[in-house]
This record gives structure tokens, sequence and C-alpha cells, in this order.
């Protein structure tokens, strides 16, 4: 079974009552919106992008398409205002999931999740790394079955069951240059990456947390069973 594509994200504390609410959904990961009172959803344009994930930010709703695109959309007024204010990357692989959040000093950031398996020829190892065994429990993943295998899928890997690595490589998206600033340590911060929101904490804030971490969850994104959800994973930032 696919996994349902689904990401919430509101504007403001509903309690004001003043708030949108947007939605990532299937088919094709489209954008809707809502506003507070209103009894229907409308979608955003365009609507062939493949949405990855958004973030409200300053008043704008920042959505991070495929390819790596970023486009702001203004839902402030009675007209939306729409866009692209970064382009596609092309210097980075191929990610197996792409997630944006707004770190506490105001930052955006883009973080991508990719496997490492030990005998690729992959371009570094230098960010957030979390090792975890490739390993199928009963009731956790569903399988795929071998006929309906994709090999272009970026996750796929031709000899299942090896150990693996999590890497996440964390960016910062200078706006006003239109450009990506590799980040190397999150400091104080930590990240927390799902697929239907993602958070950047201050660790002193939350003492029970870690410090310069990412702790992720939903780590099976092209199959799960029904009533369940992947497991949760933490990991240092190495160098």
């Amino acid at each position: 079974l696919t996994e349902p594509e689904i990401n919430f994200q509101q504007s403001s504390d509903p309690s004001a009552g003043n708030y949108v609410v947007v939605l990532i959904h299937d088919p094709r990961s489209q954008l809707s919106f809502a506003r507070a009172g209103h009894d229907r959803w409308t979608a955003l344009l365009p609507s062939h992008c493949n949405f990855k994930d958004c973030v409200f930010k300053d008043g704008l709703l920042y959505a991070l398409a495929e390819a790596g695109r970023i486009h702001a959309f203004d839902l402030s007024g009675p007209a939306v205002k729409h866009n692209v204010v970064m382009g596609e990357a092309t210097d980075i692989f191929t990610p197996s999931k792409m997630y944006t959040v707004e770190a506490p000093c105001g930052d955006l950031l883009r973080v991508w999740k990719g496997k490492y398996f030990p005998d690729m020829n992959f371009r570094s190892r230098r960010k957030f790394k979390v090792e975890v065994e490739h390993v199928s429990e009963p009731g956790l993943y569903a399988l795929e079955d071998e006929d309906d295998e994709d090999f272009s899928d970026p996750d796929h890997d031709p000899v299942p069951d090896r150990p693996f690595s999590y890497l996440f490589y964390v960016y910062r998206v200078d706006l006003a240059a239109n450009k990506l600033v590799e980040v190397s340590s999150l400091g104080e911060d930590v990240l927390f990456l799902g697929h239907s929101q993602s958070l950047c904490l201050r660790s002193e804030e939350y003492p029970q947390l870690k410090a310069n971490h990412v702790y992720f969850t939903d780590n099976c994104e092209h199959t799960w069973l029904p009533g369940t959800r992947g497991g949760a994973h933490q990991g240092d930032c190495v160098s």
C-alpha cells in the first residue's frame, strides 16, 4: 500500500480565529488551503509541482516542491500571490525525503534525507548521520511486491536487508541571495522531522532533548501497513 501524502500546517494559533490551514494531499501532492470559517478547500496553483513540505514564516507560506524549488504564497489578501523564490537544486544528490522548517533564529532551513550504503560511491558523509539496521518488523513495515519494484526510486536497494545510514543535509535558505548555505552544525538546536510536520527547537528549553541532534519519525516512506507508522530514530551531528 502506498502511504497517504498528507501534510498539515496552520498559519497561527486557532484560538485567535483568524488563521489559514494548508494541506499537501493526494493526488500528486497538491496544495490546498482554507480560511477560518470557510466550508471548502481552495487549490493553490501550480498543481503539478509535487509539493514535499511547507511552513508558514513571516506571514508567507513557503512550500518545498520536487527538485528543490521553493514557492512562496501570500494568503493574506482576497487574491493569492505566488512567487518562486528558489529554483531547482542541481548540485546535490537525489534525496528520498525533503523537509523545510523555520529555525528558532528565524532562518528558513531546507533538509534533505537520503540513504548511504557502505559500498556506494557517495558524495559525502559529512552531515547528519543515523546508523540503523535495514530490517522488516512484523506489523511495522509492509514489503513491496518484487514485481512492482521501482529502480528509479532513490531509496531502492538492489541488495535488501543490508546495513545503511541515513544522511541529513541541512541548508540555510538565503532568500536575498537566492542560494543555499550548508549548515555543518545545529549548535544548541534540535530538528524533529516527520511526514506531517517538522520543527526546530532550542535544546535549553527542552532539557530532555539532545542538542545538535536530528530526531525523525515515519522513516518508511514508500510503504506502510494500515494503522501503523514507521519507527523513530535519533542521530548525532557528525563531521
